[in-house]
């Protein structure tokens, strides 16, 4: 398995598309062993949207912004899927 920072080396941001109820179950608990944020928070205590933004600094955003959106719009950063199977 892949480690989450690593998809970050080189980028600005990676936005992960994450498809399923055990996806995000799955993508959560990775990032919160790795040492990722939400918010200030631990990423199994958050709630997880169909596409999270990774950052280097070992923090996660939410795609809600429309700055976000147009980010990902422009392709303004690395798009993975996260299958965890």
């Amino acid at each position: 398995m892949q480690r989450l920072i690593d998809l970050t080396k080189g980028e600005k941001r990676v936005f992960v598309h994450l498809n399923s109820a055990k996806d995000m179950s799955d993508f959560l608990k990775q990032a919160e062993a790795e040492g990722f944020m939400i918010n200030g928070k631990l990423p199994t205590h958050c709630k997880c949207e169909k596409i999270m933004i990774l950052h280097r600094n070992y923090t996660i955003s939410y795609m809600r912004t429309w700055s976000a959106h147009a980010a990902y719009s422009a392709g303004d950063g690395k798009n993975v899927k996260f299958d965890n199977t």
